[in-house]
């Protein structure tokens, strides 16, 4: 079985389900079972947002979020935030490559963090999919 995505809108559809055909824009397989490329990978999910200090309310709500919604519903995923996961050298850098990279980026938008709102703006540009959440509440100023 295989989802498709968007590559305009970015939402996932199952096949067979109502299809999502963005003005019959193309759409990308990619394999439940993590073999997006062929070569075992498993797809990137990247996720974006506020993340606070470790004991602060902002990374209890990062952790959770990460942990009890996005990580369950992209189980075939790779699911990985810049904090998790460091690396030696320019975390600008790295965070352009995985907003390149990615299958799809989930960007939390609570809290408006400038931060958060950029890296969405480039992930945009690169009309890549992008699932957009935020916690109830949250004032969008878009």
């Amino acid at each position: 079985m295989a989802r498709e995505y968007s590559q305009v809108s970015g939402r996932l559809t199952k096949e067979g389900d109502a299809r999502l055909l963005a003005g019959g824009t193309p759409r990308r397989r990619v394999s439940l079972n993590g073999h997006a490329n062929g070569n075992g990978a498993r797809p990137l999910c990247f996720v974006i947002g506020p993340y606070g200090d470790e004991d602060s309310d902002t990374r209890r709500w990062s952790d959770f979020l990460l942990d009890k919604v996005i990580r369950p519903a992209m189980k075939d995923y790779r699911v990985q935030r810049t904090i998790d996961d460091p690396e030696a050298g320019s975390i600008s850098s790295r965070i352009a490559r995985d907003l390149n990279e990615a299958n799809v980026v989930v960007a939390d938008l609570t809290g408006t963090n400038v931060n958060a709102f950029f890296e969405l703006g480039v992930r945009h540009a690169l009309k890549r999919p992008i699932i957009h959440v935020a916690r109830a509440g949250t004032h969008l100023p878009f």
